[in-house]
């Protein structure tokens, strides 16, 4: 009886165990199928689990047992299973294969001890890794589940997600993987603003008060809330993703709008609504596209308001040199929150 046992997230493990029953098959004679039982361990006693692997299958062919969430069973001090396993027993209507699962190797010293019998133990799982270790897996991981639904992410927006969620928890991955997933529709590829978007979502407040500050040439209500974004675990990478997205609309309304009114004070939101939204809608046509798609009419008034308080030539130098900030923050030093505190002095520049 071949035992083994798997430790990682399902999507990682499940691949293995059909590698293993494939080998089984094929080493039956004439490449018979192979009868698999998968017992959910989760709050089952030992002699329950141990009356399931002693149960005959009336089916022919090699027989295996995948065990999943072992150790989350009502195992007591493993022993009468530990000596089931010890004896390694060939005897007829026993599994040929049994595989254990769990999402970590089990904490406690028994569960090392049976572990010991076992013919291989893989711990695919991210606690025990360091940090490099467990970086490499959770992108592993990610490429794994987007690729079984046909999609992909970008490098850089790898390099912001790795960066965003918590590398030690699978789980975690998943469910932030899932909501970017949702939102993106039918494309197939996430884009660094895909990710960007899920790691922002819930700070829109913070990120108005930024990006109003930095139109009223606010510098020091702008670091202020640039230190805020920073210590609540914004990665400076969304925040450039901000900024850029943020300088490319009041660009392309700038754009639109040649000529500013002499007295921009004296339009309403009424009349931008009235006005200005038509002219934006017959220059770029609709459903109006990115990166103003989206946007409510009230958002958009802001957005053009802000630029008025900047010159073309202003916005274009400011993106260029966003360039420049985003390969500064990619070499990962130290200086993250300082790069940005500069580019914000230089824009808002009296």
């Amino acid at each position: 009886m071949k035992r083994v046992a798997l430790f990682g997230p399902g999507n990682v493990i499940y691949p293995l165990e059909s590698d293993y029953l494939k080998a089984l098959s094929k080493g039956s004679p004439g490449d018979a199928n192979v009868n698999v039982t998968v017992l959910e361990c989760k709050d089952l006693s030992q002699d329950s689990i141990l009356s399931r692997l002693k149960s005959p299958t009336l089916l022919g062919g090699p027989r295996a047992v995948i065990l999943r969430d072992f150790f989350k069973a009502d195992l007591g001090d493993l022993s009468k299973i530990s000596d089931f396993f010890k004896k390694d027993t060939v005897a007829k209507g026993l599994p040929d294969l049994v595989i254990l699962e769990d999402d970590s190797p089990p904490s406690k010293r028994h569960g090392a001890e049976l572990l010991s019998s076992f013919h291989e133990v893989r711990d695919l799982s991210l606690a025990g890794l360091n940090k490099k270790e467990r970086l490499s897996r959770a992108r592993y991981m990610v490429e794994s589940w987007l690729e079984a639904r046909g999609m992909r992410m970008s490098r850089d927006a790898m390099e912001f997600f790795l960066n965003t969620v918590d590398v030690s928890d699978a789980a975690f991955i998943h469910t932030e993987l899932e909501k970017i997933v949702t939102a993106m529709g039918k494309r197939d590829t996430i884009t660094l603003e895909d990710v960007s978007n899920l790691a922002i979502s819930t700070r829109q407040e913070e990120i108005y008060t930024l990006t109003e500050s930095l139109a009223a040439s606010d510098r020091e209500g702008a670091i202020r809330v640039l230190n805020r974004l920073i210590d609540q675990g914004v990665h400076p990478l969304a925040i450039l993703q901000i900024l850029s997205t943020w300088l490319l609309r009041i660009l392309i309304l700038k754009l639109v709008f040649t000529s500013p009114p002499q007295d921009p004070g004296g339009i309403s939101f009424d009349l931008f609504k009235k006005r200005a939204i038509p002219r934006i809608e017959e220059e770029l046509g609709t459903p109006i596209p990115w990166p103003l798609s989206g946007l409510k009419p009230y958002a958009l008034y802001s957005l053009w308001k802000a630029s008025l308080n900047f010159y073309e030539e202003e916005v274009r130098k400011a993106l260029e040199s966003l360039t420049d900030l985003d390969i500064a923050l990619k070499q990962g030093s130290a200086m993250d929150r300082l790069h940005l505190e500069l580019f914000i002095m230089r824009m808002t520049e009296i």
